[in-house]
Order: structure tokens, then sequence, then C-alpha cells
């Protein structure tokens, strides 16, 4: 083979490697970019990973304590709002809350189609009256 016949073979063979390196680099973004598939959606929260974090002993429920600790309420202001939030979750008012409990809560609280709840104030309406 003379000279410029293995030059051509070898831009065609570094064709071809290129063509093959930059076919497995979109591969591997394609792939990496996938969540795992016990990934929530990115406009759902991970409520699993909500609940283990609270339920620290691994009994099923969680209780005030538990609850505040998650929270990270290390003031009595804290508390107090960990305290609220935690009676609102408990709905048989056991001094618990069960999974159940937190599911039903979580629907309304953390779903994306969730409305803000309105913190005290007036309304325009109220103004008026």
């Amino acid at each position: 083979m003379g000279e410029a016949p293995m030059k051509q073979w070898i831009v065609a063979i570094m064709a071809v490697a290129f063509a093959a390196a930059l076919s497995m680099n979109a591969q591997a973004r394609k792939t990496s970019s996938k969540p795992p598939p016990d990934t929530p959606p990115a406009d759902k929260p991970d409520t699993q990973a909500m609940w283990d974090k609270m339920d620290s002993d691994r009994d099923g429920s969680v209780t005030l304590a538990e609850f505040q600790q998650a929270k990270g309420a290390d003031n009595e202001v804290a508390k107090q709002n960990a305290k609220q939030m935690f009676e609102k979750m408990d709905k048989d008012s056991d001094e618990s809350i069960t999974r159940a409990e937190f599911d039903e809560w979580s629907k309304g609280y953390l779903s994306p189609d969730a409305k803000p709840k309105k913190k005290g104030g007036r309304t325009k309406e109220s103004k008026n009256n």
C-alpha cells in the first residue's frame, strides 16, 4: 500500500472512531439525565425521604418530639410552630402521626396543585366592608 492510500485509511478510521465517540457521548448524556426509577418527578416532593427523616426510631409513627427534631425546631417559637403543624396532621389526636395521616396531609400541602394557604390579613372585600 502506498503512502497516500495509507493516509486515507488512517483518516477514515479516525473519522469512524470520532463518530463512535460522539455517539457514545450523546447516549451517555441521554441516560444520565434520567432520574432513577424511585426518584419522584421534580415537581413532586419525595415524601418517603421526608417520612424517613421524621420517623427516626422506625416504629411506623412520628411523635411530636421526632417531628420537632426533623423540622430543626431549636427554639420555643420554632417548637410551637412545629407543634401547630403536627396537630394539623394528627387527625385522630392520638399524639402521633401515622403514615396515612402524613400522606393525607401531604396531598393537600405538598402537591404541585395545592394553593398557597393565606396567612391572616384582610382581603380587598373585607377592607371595603
